[in-house]
């Protein structure tokens, strides 16, 4: 639900913000069906907020499980911002 909410206002600032997005071989996305998107992000917010926006598929992003904490803050990254948690080895 937040997700949804949220979608529009985000694309639009990110069209504010950068005047001109350029998306190359989108045609080449499948409109269903898993698909991995990877960005190398110096930027780790405006990178997998550029992909999401530009694409009109719903996103799963995946995080730092350091990120998520326990209880309302994992449930709400989870289920709202659909979020997964990696868990890395150091």
């Amino acid at each position: 639900m937040i997700y949804n909410f949220l979608y529009p206002i985000i694309r639009l600032s990110l069209r504010i913000f950068f005047r001109r997005i350029d998306v190359f071989g989108q045609k080449n996305v499948p409109k269903s069906g898993p698909v991995i998107f990877v960005s190398n992000h110096p930027s780790a917010l405006i990178d997998p907020l550029a992909v999401a926006t530009t694409l009109n598929r719903r996103i799963h992003f995946l995080a730092g499980a350091e990120w998520f904490g326990k209880g309302f803050k994992n449930r709400f990254f989870k289920s709202q911002l659909n979020m997964i948690p990696v868990h890395r080895p150091w």
